[in-house]
């Protein structure tokens, strides 16, 4: 701009100059040419205006490019402020989205992963093995597999299995000895009651208790709690060993064979069964049988809900790996259950862990207590439909509750009313 200012007093003072030059001419000059000054005059006017116009063009140029220049400094600036505007407003909703995410990752967070979906391992296949069991005679259960092994004597095991029906009944006499012969060998001694162990000794039958279980046969405990090592220390045992063969087992065998029938009647022979006694006594046996069946439903029920079962393996996999419920878990197996990982656990200590595993678990109560609201309506869920899954386990004990009381009444009515209508019946048929 100060170039531009210095050229266009250089165009002025070049025609200023000459102006004056021919402004001023001598006196006889002037006098001689007159035109020649017009002329001259007329010539500096041109190029005073040029020059002027010029230095007007020049500066309206300078002007406008200072106006441009501003203009686009200010955009430029605008943009600026724009983008940082923008970059602001990015940064503050990603900072809001953050907030959002972590609140809602709090809100919509559960409990505990692994204790939630435990129970689809294995559970329904567990709770078909429980309740599909045979009950009565003919069935493992009831001492029907014929062999020895857990630790009985070879007459208590042939007991089992008369009284199961694996084996053709003798005389009441010599299921008697083979009873008593094979109860004291196999659960009397160490710490079974002094007056039975003084019983056996006195009828000279052999005693040791070789089964390991003092007592068991006679026991409630060896049902409700699990066969005992020690009965002067009961452990609730809630896992039994299903092995056909183990000591428990066989344990639980013998205590259902004397709930059941510990002694039957001899089997007819050939020529006694083929009469009309005979038939008269089969139809009779079986209904007897039937009824004893469904009155020893129940306790086949208990001990198949006791027995391992290898269908919950990977229901107790996965709950040891829970950071809330897996060392709670893992400590009580070792005491109830400690060969879970090759044998599984019973329905029923299934269920009791699903049913403790939280109020007893000191990680479940501090977990509750920093879960959100939301975190304890979904875990109050969970534990709502495990209630509704209990229900339908107690509506499977009613069951077996109002069968086997309609039974005891229809025996109330039987022993009233039958001897009644033999009689009315025998003086009709007169």
């Amino acid at each position: 701009m100060k170039r531009l200012l210095n050229r266009v007093r250089q165009i002025l003072l070049a025609p200023a100059f000459v102006f004056g030059l021919g402004f001023f001419p001598s006196t006889s000059a002037h006098a001689v040419c007159d035109g020649c000054v017009v002329a001259a005059v007329q010539v500096a006017s041109l190029a005073i205006v040029t020059a002027i116009g010029t230095a007007q063009a020049a500066m309206q140029y300078g002007h406008q490019s200072i106006i441009d220049t501003i203009k686009g400094v200010g955009q430029v600036n605008a943009s600026m402020q724009a983008q940082a505007t923008q970059t602001a407003s990015d940064a503050n909703t990603d900072s809001q989205a953050s907030v959002a995410r972590s609140a809602n990752s709090r809100n919509w967070q559960i409990a505990d992963e692994c204790g939630v979906t435990a129970a689809s391992q294995g559970i329904a296949e567990a709770a078909a093995n429980s309740t599909a069991k045979c009950s009565g005679r003919n069935c493992p259960a009831s001492g029907g597999n014929g062999g020895g092994g857990g630790g009985l004597s070879a007459n208590q095991a042939a007991s089992l299995s008369i009284a199961a029906g694996a084996r053709v009944a003798p005389e009441p006499e010599v299921q008697a000895a083979l009873a008593a012969s094979g109860a004291c060998a196999s659960f009397v001694g160490g710490a079974s009651s002094s007056a039975r162990l003084n019983r056996c000794q006195v009828a000279n039958l052999p005693t040791g208790a070789s089964n390991g279980n003092p007592d068991a046969d006679i026991r409630a405990e060896t049902l409700f709690d699990g066969p005992q090592r020690d009965p002067s220390r009961m452990t609730r045992r809630l896992t039994v060993n299903g092995e056909a063969t183990s000591s428990d087992y066989r344990a639980v065998q013998s205590l259902l064979k004397n709930l059941d029938t510990p002694l039957d009647l001899r089997e007819l022979r050939r020529a006694e069964i083929t009469t009309d006694s005979g038939r008269r006594y089969m139809a009779l046996k079986d209904a007897y049988d039937a009824r004893m069946a469904v009155a020893q439903k129940p306790a086949q029920a208990l001990l198949a809900n006791r027995l391992e079962d290898r269908s919950l393996i990977d229901y107790v996999k996965q709950l040891v790996t829970s950071p809330i419920h897996g060392n709670w878990v893992a400590q009580r197996l070792s005491r109830s259950a400690p060969q879970w990982q090759a044998r599984g656990i019973s329905f029923d200590e299934m269920i009791d862990i699903e049913s403790s595993r939280r109020h007893l678990n000191k990680e479940w109560q501090v977990r509750m207590a920093e879960l959100s609201a939301e975190g304890h309506v979904r875990e109050q869920t969970s534990m709502q439909a495990f209630q509704l899954y209990l229900m339908s386990q107690i509506n499977t004990k009613l069951d077996y509750i109002a069968v086997t009381s309609g039974q005891q009444f229809g025996t109330a009515v039987r022993a009233e009313m039958l001897p009644q209508l033999a009689s009315a019946h025998q003086a009709a048929t007169k």
